[in-house]
């Protein structure tokens, strides 16, 4: 439970989820999940202007799920600042 939130509200909130269906769950994650990378993007544009796209590509996959894994799948090595 969150600090910054009144104890009944929180227990709202846990009963609104808990009777949303599981297809609406899925898509409230998805949705999360692109509002996310929406913002680690936008944070990589505003930090490193100069870019190529596949340079902010591999520095939000960097922050997303580590470099072992980017440099993995982009094939890359974090450009030096």
């Amino acid at each position: 439970m969150s600090d910054d939130t009144a104890p009944e509200i929180a227990r709202l909130q846990i009963e609104a989820w808990r009777a949303l269906s599981p297809a609406r769950k899925l898509a409230l994650a998805f949705q999360m999940s692109d509002a996310v990378r929406a913002l680690v993007e936008a944070g990589v544009r505003q930090r490193h202007p100069g870019e190529t796209p596949e340079q902010t590509r591999y520095r939000v996959a960097v922050i997303l799920y580590g470099e072992d894994l980017a440099s993995r799948a982009y094939g890359l090595r974090e450009p030096q600042a």
